[in-house]
Parts: C-alpha cells; sequence; structure tokens
C-alpha cells in the first residue's frame, strides 16, 4: 500500500521547483533520460512544467489536435466577444494548487457567479426560489414538520452533522479509507434515508443532478472537501488561458495529433508506440507519466501487463455521463427579474449564468445535464441537434421566458467525446474503500496522473495535485 501523501510534501516540492533552472526550448528530445507523458490535458503538461523545471528533458503526446484535455473554452462560435465553458467551470478557494499556478503565470481568479439574484429549483412543472422557506410546499413536496422552513442548505446540514472531521482532509491512508466505509456501502440518495431524511427531502437535496448510481461517500467528500471554502471562481478571460499559458511555456515538447496505444518498460527504461499522421512511430525515455482517463488508458496495450488490481481500477473505474449545452441569448435577460441565472430542475440538470463577469452584450446560459441511466440511452440515439433542441427544453423548464430570447447553442457531450469518453471519474458503492489509492500507484518505471488519481476528482484541483504527486514519486 501507498505511504499517505501529504499536501504539505507536495506544497514543499512546488515551492522548491520556483528555484530550478528551466530548460531552454529545442528539438523534442527523446532518449534514455526523456521523460514521456501521455496525454497534454492540464495533469499532463503540469507534471511536464514541473520535470522541466528541475531539469529533465520532457516530450508530451498528446493524441487531440490542441491542449488542454476537458478544459475547453469555446469562443469563436458566439457573438460580441462572448465565451463558454465546454469543460471545467469553477475553481473553489480552497484549491490551493490551483491558485499556486495562477499565479505562476500572472492569472486572476472572479467570482463564478452573482452575489445578489435568486436561484430557481424546478420539480415536475413547479419552481420557486431557493431561499423561499416554503419551498418544499411550493415544490409539492411532503416535508415532514421537522425538515420544513429549511433552506435546501440548511436541511443538508441537518443529515451532514456529527460526521468524522477527516471527510474534509486531502490526505488518504488505510485508517481513514477503514473510518468511512460505511458511507460507502450505499448510494447517496439511499444514505440521505438511511440519516433520517423523508423521501421529500431527498428528492430536494438530489435536485439537478442524478446520483442514484453513486457512493454516498464520494458525494460526502465532495461536499466535505469544499466545505471551508467561501465560494467558487473561474479564470478570468476563460479557463483555458491555465492549459494555453503552460503550453506556451513547454513549446516544442508537445507533440498533438499523436495517438498512443502501446507501452512497454524495462528495468532500464521505457517505449512508446504511437499513431502520427498514418505512421507508427516509436519514442523512448527513462520513465512515463500516464495522463489520461481511464476509458483511453483500456485501449493502451502495457507490456509487461500491469498488475491485476491496477487492471482491475482501471476496467472498472465508471466516469460521469454528462452534457453541457451553452445557449446563447439576445442579453442576460434574468438579471432584469431579480434572477442570478442558477437552477437546479428535476430534467435533472444544474444551469448557470455562464456569461456573468463578462462585457458582451449577450447572455448565455450553461446547462449541464446526464448520470440517469435512462438520459445516457435518450442522449445516445440523439443527433446533436435534437440534444441541443433537448438543452433548449431543459433551460425553458427553469426559465419560463427563455425561448423569446435564445438565439442559438452548442452542445459538448463528454461520453461521446473519442478522447475522453466521459466527463470526469465518479465511484459507485464499495468502490472508494476496496481501491484506496490502487489507482494511484506507479509501477515501475510508469506513473499516474489526472483528476481520477487524486482526491479530488472531476476539479482542476485533482489534475494539478495528481500531476505533482507524479513528479516527485519521480524526482
Amino acid at each position: 500500500m501507498m505511504r499517505p501523501i501529504h499536501r504539505r510534501e507536495i506544497l514543499t516540492g512546488v515551492a522548491a521547483a520556483l528555484m530550478a533552472p528551466a530548460i531552454s526550448r529545442g528539438a523534442i528530445p527523446a532518449g534514455p533520460e526523456t521523460i514521456i507523458i501521455i496525454g497534454g490535458g492540464l495533469a499532463g503538461l503540469t507534471a511536464a512544467h514541473r520535470l522541466r523545471e528541475t531539469g529533465r528533458r520532457v516530450i508530451v503526446l498528446e493524441a487531440r489536435d490542441d491542449v488542454g484535455g476537458r478544459v475547453r473554452t469555446i469562443r469563436s462560435q458566439f457573438d460580441n466577444g462572448l465565451y463558454g465553458e465546454a469543460g471545467a467551470a469553477r475553481i473553489s478557494d480552497v484549491h490551493v494548487f490551483v491558485q499556486h499556478w495562477l499565479n505562476k503565470f500572472d492569472l486572476n481568479m472572479v467570482p463564478f457567479s452573482p452575489s445578489e439574484g435568486h436561484t430557481v429549483f424546478a420539480l415536475d412543472g413547479m419552481s420557486a426560489f431557493s431561499d423561499d422557506p416554503n419551498i418544499g410546499e411550493r415544490l409539492g413536496l411532503n416535508l415532514r414538520e421537522d425538515e420544513r422552513n429549511l433552506s435546501p442548505g440548511e436541511l443538508a446540514n441537518k443529515y451532514l452533522e456529527g460526521l468524522p472531521d477527516n471527510l474534509r482532509s486531502s490526505e488518504i491512508d488505510n485508517e481513514a479509507l477503514a473510518s468511512w466505509a460505511e458511507f460507502d456501502d450505499t448510494n447517496w440518495p439511499d444514505w440521505l434515508r438511511r440519516r433520517g431524511a423523508s423521501d421529500a427531502a431527498v428528492r430536494l437535496l438530489t435536485l439537478g443532478a442524478d446520483s442514484s448510481e453513486i457512493s454516498a461517500l464520494y458525494v460526502l467528500r465532495q461536499i466535505f472537501l469544499h466545505r471551508a471554502g467561501r465560494g467558487y471562481f473561474r479564470i478570468e478571460g476563460g479557463m483555458d488561458r491555465l492549459p494555453r499559458a503552460l503550453a506556451e511555456a513547454l513549446g516544442d515538447n508537445i507533440r498533438t495529433n499523436c495517438e498512443v496505444t502501446a507501452l512497454s518498460q524495462t528495468a532500464s527504461g521505457v517505449q512508446v508506440q504511437f499513431r502520427e499522421d498514418g505512421e507508427t512511430k516509436t519514442v523512448t525515455g527513462s520513465q512515463a507519466i500516464i495522463a489520461v482517463p481511464f476509458t483511453l488508458l483500456r485501449d493502451i496495450k502495457v507490456e509487461p501487463a500491469l498488475s491485476a488490481e491496477k487492471r482491475t481500477v482501471i476496467a472498472n473505474t465508471p466516469y460521469r455521463s454528462s452534457i453541457r449545452f451553452l445557449l446563447q441569448t439576445d442579453r442576460p435577460f434574468w438579471r432584469n427579474q431579480d434572477l442570478s441565472g442558477a437552477a437546479r430542475t428535476s430534467a435533472p440538470c444544474e444551469i448557470w449564468d455562464g456569461s456573468f463577469g463578462q462585457l458582451s452584450v449577450n447572455g448565455l446560459l450553461s446547462v449541464t445535464a446526464g448520470g440517469q441511466p435512462a438520459m445516457r440511452e435518450r442522449f445516445a440515439g440523439l443527433a446533436a441537434d435534437e440534444q441541443l433542441r433537448l438543452g433548449i427544453t431543459m433551460a425553458q423548464g427553469a426559465f419560463r421566458d427563455f425561448g423569446d430570447h435564445y438565439q442559438k447553442g452548442i452542445t459538448q457531450n463528454w461520453t461521446n467525446d473519442p478522447w475522453s469518453r466521459g466527463a470526469f471519474a465518479v465511484s459507485y458503492p464499495g468502490q472508494m474503500t476496496r481501491w484506496g489509492t490502487i489507482g494511484w500507484n506507479p509501477e515501475g518505471r510508469i506513473h499516474f496522473a489526472g483528476e481520477h488519481v487524486s482526491p479530488w476528482p472531476g476539479w482542476m484541483e485533482g489534475a494539478l495535485w495528481s500531476a505533482e504527486r507524479a513528479v516527485q514519486e519521480i524526482l
């Protein structure tokens, strides 16, 4: 078993790297001392940058024609300078690794959402504001007497009270995993019922996202890791500014349109096989970092085979089925109605004002849906324009006059994206405590990075945290 990874160790490594000399740019290095990084998403780029800071030679192989992975900002398809986030969209102020890298590249964090305006909760054709003390009644929910007159946040706190403090720690070890076993044996809705929540309260607390497949421990970790935060933020000018800054610094050390097909290791080094321009090529190095989702690693032939327990984790780690709709309007009409642009509905979907803080006269609603098995099947059978119409219907479920202002939109279906095959890693009941950190552990000269091998799955923080962990294993 891997020893605990402590945040202070990783942060110390980050700070020390700032003093290390950088290698001058030139031709892509290759040879026995080169570290090969598979994947040019945020984790792969960060690992490459950190290794170059310490004097190592690196090469990044990315299958797409651009870097950034699931950090994807859409600009050209909207009007008047408007842009939208098709992937990662927000940062918490407890995300210390993100803040470190933003500071390094002089990028600013700005508020993710307005501090004023109501959030809409919509359920089966009925709607209410989230701060309405009679929200349950207005949504047709028969809450118990002790659950009434509570906001959704207060209602959640009622059932979270008394849980262990170590749920908020990013440090994971065997002792912590053992103490969390009682939270990992069921899904989130059933765990809430176990805590005493009525069916009506469960319906309210899970509005906006289907969590019927997700481990309660997974959800609790997401809640507690962010509980000390004061709010959410975004990168001023677009989330893609961070991976682009990393890519600019790395220069010719990145090679795009390179699909890795095989990886082999010996006692003295590694060899990576990839396809580029229709040709099969190879590159050798001393070590490799695999920074692609497990959904893609399943198709890469690794020799000798990884351990049986590692292969089990790779083959069975579930990824969230998610689709993002970015819907442009003639103006952010909701602001004149004392609305924040945020909503949670029974579609299920979550909506927010994607144009908040931008200078464009247009508005943009970001609608995220997915997770439910029936919805996955529904989206799978729809063409892109049919998917978009469904997204428009979801927005109208929260904002009834949306259709009067809608202009155009785009769809990002992460499940159908060939280089992700899912939005982010999740866990089903029993997986987190059974697998522990098996997915994270290095095997010989092969290391692993990405949000899926971190305490922060689904977040940019997880990608950056895991990159630093992989770098520390190599140094």
